[in-house]
């Protein structure tokens, strides 16, 4: 029998058992990381006021551009009303 058929399969079993142990090794850091980064009640209170203070400023720029809007059918309008002249808007 080849030598190399007795250390094939064993090879193989300390490739699979060493990448398992390489893989729970990620696992059990990657939970320890997310556990120890779930901050702290200050933390969490700062975050949503950050959170409010967003959704505020998203309000101010949705009216800004309503507002904006109104503006320019306004200039629309007044374009129209100058360049039809008196006479025009007499006949409509």
């Amino acid at each position: 029998m080849p030598p190399f058929l007795f250390f094939m399969p064993m090879l193989f079993w300390i490739v699979i058992l060493g990448g398992g142990f390489y893989l729970a090794l990620r696992f059990v850091r990657a939970l320890e990381d997310r556990g120890a980064g779930g901050g702290t009640a200050a933390e969490l209170a700062e975050l949503t006021e950050l959170r409010r203070r967003l959704e505020r400023m998203a309000e101010g720029v949705d009216g800004t551009a309503r507002r904006l809007d109104a503006m320019e059918e306004a200039q629309e309008f007044t374009t129209r009303l100058l360049t039809e002249g008196p006479e025009d808007a007499d006949r409509s």
